[in-house]
């Protein structure tokens, strides 16, 4: 399955590549330089809007071809972030360093900016979620309580949908809402990937669903990085990318052909 893994997130590299580079020139062309209002008919817009919705097609067509292979998925966080080399600790260690060290930067930029009381308590989510998606992830090597995995799921989705309520904050006077429309996309289907991830510690496992919103956020995540945030989110966003290419890797490298063993605590549906 490792092959697969590897299509789907070269696909997913690959398309996000093309997205930010013409969302990088949308946000050179097609926005007025004095009043930030959209130009209207501007082609590089509509661009953009074709080829993430080919994109996301192109990331529905792979998932739903999985899906008619009738593989057998894994149930459980134990055995869906279950690595066979020994690489899988450090990079979920680096992904999670990634999204602490954003957040303090947020932190520290924050008290110059106007909304900086809720700029920090996004800061504080944001290396709550690091330190919780280390320790979910981290179940296949370490003994881990089912209790603490359900809460680590529950941080990392408040905090996307604190996040959302921030991009709005921030975004409120803007005049064109192309200039942050993709943040909220991004933002929303990381949200959403998080979670149905939470379902593998629930109990509760939708493993395709789960494996498409991982896919489309971290396409999302990567395009929305021209936008030019601060630096904090930048670094957020980036792990964000990653985390959800470690959930597809995860997730398509640990489906198996045969049936295996009854695993506790895992019901899909």
């Amino acid at each position: 399955m490792r092959k697969n893994a590897m299509v789907i997130c070269c696909y997913v590299c690959v398309a996000a590549a093309f997205g930010a580079f013409f969302r990088w020139i949308q946000n050179q062309a097609a926005f007025e330089a004095d009043t930030g209002l959209v130009i209207y008919g501007s082609i590089w817009s509509k661009i953009v809007v074709l080829l993430c919705l080919a994109a996301a097609t192109g990331i529905l067509g792979l998932v739903v071809g999985l899906r008619k292979k009738d593989f057998y998925p894994a149930t459980t966080c134990a055995t869906v972030f279950r690595g066979t080399t020994p690489l899988p600790p450090y990079i979920y260690n680096t992904l999670a360093v990634v999204m602490i060290v954003g957040g303090v930067v947020l932190y520290v930029v924050a008290k110059y900016e106007q909304y900086g009381a809720i700029l920090r308590l996004l800061s504080i989510f944001a290396v709550l979620s690091g330190l919780s998606f280390r320790y979910l992830v981290s179940a296949p090597y370490k003994k881990h309580e089912d209790a603490l995995q359900c809460l680590c799921c529950a941080v990392t989705v408040l905090m996307y949908s604190y996040w959302l309520i921030v991009c709005y904050k921030l975004h409120a006077a803007t005049p064109s809402a192309w200039t942050y429309g993709f943040e909220v996309l991004a933002i929303g289907a990381n949200a959403i990937s998080f979670y149905y991830v939470a379902g593998y510690a629930f109990g509760r496992v939708r493993p395709y669903r789960s494996l498409f919103f991982s896919m489309l956020g971290a396409f999302l995540s990567l395009v929305t990085l021209p936008d030019g945030h601060y630096l904090g989110m930048q670094l957020m966003f980036v792990a964000s990318a990653g985390m959800q290419m470690y959930f597809a890797w995860m997730i398509t490298a640990n489906m198996r052909l045969e049936k295996p063993m009854e695993e506790p605590g895992g019901k899909e549906e």
